[in-house]
């Protein structure tokens, strides 16, 4: 690889355990994810590489329509970090042993000038798409009232900003989303009925409300 690629540096080992070395570099990153921890480590490539400038992960063909084609918690999230799509579809007969499901290549592209990477903004919009898909049919409206905010701060919610200063600011912001609702006449809406740049959209008018 080095002949093609010499500015290239290949790090070997678990990712999980040993991201920690490029996590503040400047990195554009690939690799054939597990299907079954494939969501949290694009969670964690998101959040915790703050120089990232885009990836190019191999999946499962579902996983990959479920985030270009769906509107989801994390095709949402993904959404306020850069533009994802389906690169290529790779059929299970490429492989031997030959798996029973095919993959896809999917292709991540960073626009930093979105959602930014000010802590509190990484971790309120995380919070807010959490709360959204909180119930599959429950409308917004319902949803933004009766969800418990405080047990959707997850691990990678509190290792942006202390739980502390969230939990300070999380009935005023709840109070701001409900009020946005209604401005959009969106109380009705639910949450799988948006598209992701819809929830980056709303969170920016909150946003700019919310102190």
């Amino acid at each position: 690889m080095g002949a093609y690629y010499p500015q290239a540096e290949l790090y070997e080992g678990d990712f999980l355990k040993n991201y920690t070395a490029i996590q503040n570099e400047s990195v554009f990153l690939f690799g054939n994810l597990p299907y079954y921890i494939t969501s949290e480590i694009i969670l964690l490539c998101l959040l915790q590489f703050p120089k990232l400038t885009g990836f190019l992960f191999m999946a499962q063909k579902e996983f990959a329509d479920r985030i270009t084609l769906e509107s989801s918690s994390l095709s949402a999230l993904i959404y306020g970090f850069g533009d994802v799509k389906k690169f290529r579809t790779i059929r299970s007969a490429c492989f031997y042993p030959k798996p029973k499901i095919d993959s896809s290549l999917l292709y991540f592209e960073s626009k930093m000038e979105r959602l930014g990477r000010n802590p509190l903004d990484l971790a309120l919009y995380s919070l807010l798409l959490r709360v959204s898909f909180w119930g599959k049919r429950k409308k917004l409206s319902t949803a933004f009232r009766e969800a418990p905010w405080e047990s959707f701060l997850s691990d990678e919610i509190v290792a942006l900003i202390p739980r502390e200063i969230l939990i300070s600011r999380i009935q005023s912001f709840q109070t701001k989303c409900v009020d946005h609702l209604e401005v959009l006449t969106w109380q009705d809406r639910r949450a799988d009925s948006l598209m992701p740049s819809d929830f980056y959209h709303f969170y920016q008018k909150v946003r700019s409300t919310f102190d």
